[in-house]
């Protein structure tokens, strides 16, 4: 999964996403192993991130025939907030106003080790 991980981190960054953080988790059992999160300028910036995530983890399975990795989407564009499952790995992909709101990090922070990128 860190193949992942540093993949996906790389390829939002390119495609000039904000605030990408990394949260690790300690704990067994919490919600996954990481969660990645980054910010979007607008949803449609968030659907072009998305969109490039979803294609690049739908490949490395397909590629590696790994069966125990998954892509569920939840969320739509057009709210700003769009969550990717990847079993042990969560991705959100939030537009700036909206994490600043919801203040998601806040949380995450207290239950994690954070890597800022």
């Amino acid at each position: 999964m860190e193949e992942i991980l540093k993949k996906v981190t790389q390829l939002v960054d390119q495609k000039k996403a904000n605030d990408i953080t990394v949260y690790k988790f300690k704990e067994e059992n919490i919600i996954a192993d990481s969660v990645l999160i980054f910010s979007a300028q607008n949803t449609i910036h968030c659907k072009a991130l998305v969109e490039t995530v979803v294609s690049f983890v739908e490949d490395y399975i397909k590629q590696n025939k790994n069966n125990e990795i998954f892509c569920k989407k939840s969320g739509e564009y057009s709210s700003g907030w769009v969550i990717l499952d990847l079993n042990v790995l969560i991705i959100h992909c939030i537009i700036e106003s909206n994490r600043k709101f919801y203040n998601v990090d806040k949380y995450l922070e207290t239950k994690s080790t954070v890597y800022h990128y």
